[in-house]
């Protein structure tokens, strides 16, 4: 595909598929730089419902964030910021990567209890051309043994007659957790510490209801008070737990309302 002229004079033409290449380029070029792509989150839902564990210092990592770009160059770079940290989060850009951390210590037993997170994924187009996505999802802040349970009175008192039945209840003691699930179920028992005393009555493990199970003598009317210490525990690992003090003062057979335990 060359030119040709008489004598020598006239110069040879560039080859045609030259031109082609260097169009070719420019377009392989401009399509190298055009900013097509958003980036992609890789697994958005499955954050859904993830955990965190309270009473942990600041910076205590939480998860990590990738999305994608199929972008090339900076276009296809991505940071990632979040929509609104709550006062509470931080995300950090690394190798690719969003890295999310607390920013302080969380409290399941206040108000920490779950949060709902939005992270932003952005690429590295000029701001007035570039792409972004959006990833919500909830954080649940995991309880840990941290309270013991709490009797509602710091002394129970309860009269009971000598004539009272047994395996009947003589009163009820009540202890409340603030913690969560296994860390505030309770079990209630009667410390030994007076064995005398303390083998007169059982407890109900699960309600706190003292019973009187063996019978009581006239004679200690107006004279004995058994002197009890029930104790509360909950199932947290390790257990946490708590005691109250109780008193139960004899009265003679009749002194007594025909109802007169406490629930």
């Amino acid at each position: 595909m060359y030119a040709t002229c008489p004598g020598y004079r006239c110069r040879t033409n560039r080859p045609v598929y030259e031109s082609q290449t260097s169009s070719s380029h420019s377009l392989l070029t401009s399509l190298q730089t055009r900013n097509t792509h958003k980036p992609i989150f890789n697994e958005c839902s499955a954050l859904d419902g993830i955990s965190v564990t309270e009473n942990r210092t600041a910076g205590l990592s939480v998860v990590m964030m990738t999305a994608s770009d199929e972008d090339q160059g900076v276009n296809g770079q991505v940071t990632y910021h979040l929509l609104n940290d709550l006062e509470t989060f931080a995300i950090e850009t690394k190798t690719g990567h969003g890295y999310i951390t607390t920013t302080r210590m969380l409290d399941r037993d206040g108000e920490d209890r779950e949060f709902f997170l939005t992270v932003i994924a952005r690429d590295g187009a000029p701001p007035d051309e570039a792409l972004q996505e959006a990833c919500t999802f909830k954080i649940i802040v995991d309880d840990i043994n941290d309270n013991p349970p709490n009797f509602d009175k710091p002394l129970y008192e309860q009269n009971i007659a000598t004539d009272h039945n047994r395996e009947t209840a003589v009163l009820r003691v009540t202890a409340t957790d603030i913690d969560t699930l296994e860390n505030a179920d309770i079990t209630y028992t009667l410390d030994n510490t007076n064995s005398d005393d303390s083998s007169y009555f059982s407890i109900n493990e699960n309600t706190g209801i003292i019973n009187l199970v063996k019978p009581l003598d006239d004679s200690m009317a107006s004279v004995k008070t058994f002197e009890l210490v029930a104790r509360a525990t909950d199932k947290g690992r390790p257990p946490l737990t708590n005691t109250v003090p109780v008193k139960v003062m004899v009265v003679s057979s009749g002194s007594l309302p025909a109802h007169h335990h406490s629930n």
